[in-house]
């Protein structure tokens, strides 16, 4: 019985040791793990949020070192298009175009990594999007395909999944105008 009590302290103890060290983190140790943590696929769209919002633009495209070159295909922040305004509307607009979001990245510079990568595996064109969300915190999203109907983009999909690898099913977005969207 109290075998079983001490377990539990030590367990809730150290949970709370945790999650203190990772508050008292020092600034650039959070920073680092956010640009580790965005190059893992599977972790980019967890950590797409700012830590309390003080990662800027340019420090964002200085902490990852995937190469500057990818960082110069992106459009300026200027462009960033409201996410919100990527979700499909009911009832469906009469002309637009759909794609396939494939991933989320915290910085520019991977997201346009693994868009070279993306272009190199479909035949379907392959585009960046800097995005913003309701709480103003950037983060760049691979779409592929510009399709002209619901439809297409469905049959797409199954494709685009195999030939990606993606464990799940790509989600469906209604493309921003081409200025808006930074299209490589």
């Amino acid at each position: 019985m109290f075998a079983k009590l001490f377990f539990m302290l030590v367990a809730l103890l150290f949970g709370l040791l945790a999650f203190l060290a990772g508050m008292m983190a020092p600034e650039d140790w959070k920073h680092s793990a956010v640009a580790f943590s965005s190059k893992v696929p599977g972790l980019a769209s967890v950590v797409s949020m700012d830590l309390e919002g003080k990662f800027t633009d340019s420090k964002r495209s200085a902490a990852s070192t995937t190469g500057s070159a990818a960082t110069a295909a992106v459009e300026p922040a200027s462009t960033a298009v409201d996410l919100s305004t990527l979700l499909i509307p009911t009832p469906l607009p009469e002309k637009a175009s759909y794609a396939l979001r494939v991933s989320d990245f915290a910085t520019a510079s991977a997201a346009n990594a693994f868009a070279s990568e993306a272009k190199a595996a479909v035949k379907f064109p392959v585009r960046v999007i800097e995005v913003v969300d309701a709480t103003a915190n950037h983060s760049w999203l691979v779409a592929i395909g510009a399709f002209n109907s619901i439809e297409d983009a469905r049959a797409a999909r199954f494709v685009v999944n195999q030939e990606l690898n993606m464990a799940g099913s790509a989600p469906l977005i209604l493309l921003p105008p081409a200025k808006a969207a930074g299209a490589n």
